[in-house]
């Protein structure tokens, strides 16, 4: 997957100028996008017998300055679905949810910063 973060990259550093104010706005954007792509990458799992379906999920991390998110199945052989095996081709089901939902993203990060007067 290839995703282009350049325009993001200098968005994270303008926000980051904005301090406080800015944490609790991109929290709620992180979380709203992690939870589209859990529900979207729910949608494109293929399923055997549901384990990988069910095991996706996501956390997210505030830290004093960053608000991250971790999205992404628990069970033992997501990532072999995902990329493939020697056996087997691959099933993306995480890049295609990303790919779907990361303009809106990249739009509600941006209405954050012109919020902010970035």
């Amino acid at each position: 997957m290839d995703i282009d973060l350049s325009e993001l990259n200098s968005l994270t550093v303008d926000l980051g100028k904005a301090g406080e104010k800015a944490l609790p706005l991109a929290r709620r954007v992180i979380q709203k996008s992690a939870a589209d792509i859990k529900r979207d990458a729910q949608v494109f799992a293929p399923v055997d017998t549901g384990n990988l379906r069910s095991s996706i999920g996501y956390e997210t991390h505030e830290l004093a300055s960053a608000v991250t998110a971790e999205i992404g199945p628990t069970a033992s052989y997501g990532h072999f679905v995902e990329f493939g095996t020697s056996r087997m081709g691959p099933h993306a089901y995480m890049g295609p949810a990303l790919d779907r939902n990361g303009y809106s993203f990249e739009k509600a990060m941006a209405a954050v910063a012109k919020a902010l007067d970035l």
